[in-house]
């Protein structure tokens, strides 16, 4: 399993990097465009998308290595997780906290819903909070979960839920759901 987190991790963040390089160049090439324009500079409009990214190269190298930064940045925390969950799963100590509560937030995010109209669309998510005293030095420690989009039914305040630790840095856990 730990090896299919570590490959699916690895996916997910190539996914991620590919978009934010494609968004920088775009990004980089708008901005140029605009900042011709609004120095009189009158740009033509060429056929093709990629013309407009050939005529203002230097901004799409400049957007893409933005992107590129925030990408790398990305892979590098998600496939961090996946490790640290890895290591958690082979290494970690297994308690058992109790829930203290469960936070229900509520967000929204805009849709596209047609040809050229949007909608907002609300949601809720969930994050489920724990906390556990250490019976050696009595010293309680909290935990978080991701967040969840859905309720999670099988856990409530006062029941308990099993946290994989590492006992040396109480910061590194993991929340099995």
């Amino acid at each position: 399993m730990g090896c299919m987190r570590t490959v699916g991790a690895f996916i997910g963040s190539l996914f991620v990097f590919a978009i934010l390089l494609v968004m920088g160049i775009f990004f980089g090439t708008l901005i140029s465009i605009f900042i011709e324009a609004s120095h009189g500079v009158d740009t033509p409009s060429p056929q093709n998308p990629l013309d407009f990214v050939q005529g203002h190269s230097t901004a799409a190298l400049i957007g893409g290595a933005i992107g590129a930064v925030f990408g790398l940045v990305s892979m590098i925390s998600i496939n961090k997780r996946a490790s640290d969950i890895n290591w958690l799963k082979k290494y970690g100590t297994r308690i058992v906290a109790t829930v203290t509560e469960i936070k229900e937030h509520r967000s929204s995010r805009t849709v596209s819903s047609g040809t050229n109209s949007t909608r907002t669309e609300w949601y809720s998510y969930y994050i489920l909070m724990a906390r556990w005293a250490d019976p050696r030095t009595g010293t309680t420690h909290s935990f978080r979960s991701p967040r969840l989009n859905f309720y999670p039914k099988r856990f409530y305040p006062g029941c308990g839920i099993e946290v994989l630790v590492d006992m040396n840095n109480m910061r590194k856990y993991y929340m099995e759901m």
